[in-house]
């Protein structure tokens, strides 16, 4: 498990979390992993509009200091327990760094992520990652499948697809 946990890393920061296979808020480059406890069930779209977009362009753009091995983030990962709306509170304020620079780069991620701001029962939209695949959470599987399906329909050249997150 160590020795897999190395060659994950080497791979891609995110390539722990994926093996983990459990909620977790990665920070830094995605090298910090802190479970999330009570992940509520949800629904969730994910769009992605069928262009490469590597991530070593999208930190190149982003124009910031390396980061360091410095000590990880100090703001405790809370309890969600098991509250949909304690994942928005909490999500919501929070964007995500790399936005910006994808944007830039892949100027259709915009369209991408205002069709899922239009969405109805779309709670929380943002970038996945250093995209160009973007998510809008929902409080149900069904409001995504729903969801999922008329956004596909007005864009059958995307990606799409409805899937739940946290613990059912």
């Amino acid at each position: 498990p160590a020795a897999l946990g190395e060659i994950a890393a080497h791979l891609g920061s995110d390539v722990t979390a994926c093996l983990a296979s459990r909620p977790a808020l990665m920070t830094g480059r995605g090298e910090r992993v802190a479970e999330i406890r009570g992940m509520p069930a949800c629904g969730v779209v994910l769009v992605n509009p069928g262009l490469p977009l590597a991530t070593a362009s999208v930190y190149a753009a982003l124009n910031a200091a390396p980061l360091s091995a410095g000590p990880a983030d100090t703001e405790p990962v809370p309890d969600l327990a098991g509250s949909f709306e304690r994942l928005i509170d909490y999500a919501s304020p929070r964007g995500n760094d790399l936005a910006a620079a994808a944007l830039r780069l892949a100027p259709v991620t915009g369209e991408v992520l205002t069709a899922l701001r239009r969405l109805q029962g779309a709670r929380l939209v943002q970038l996945a990652g250093s995209g160009p695949t973007c998510f809008a959470l929902f409080a149900t599987a069904d409001e995504a499948k729903g969801a999922a399906a008329s956004l596909q329909a007005a864009n059958p050249s995307c990606w799409v697809a409805a899937t739940t997150l946290g613990e059912r």
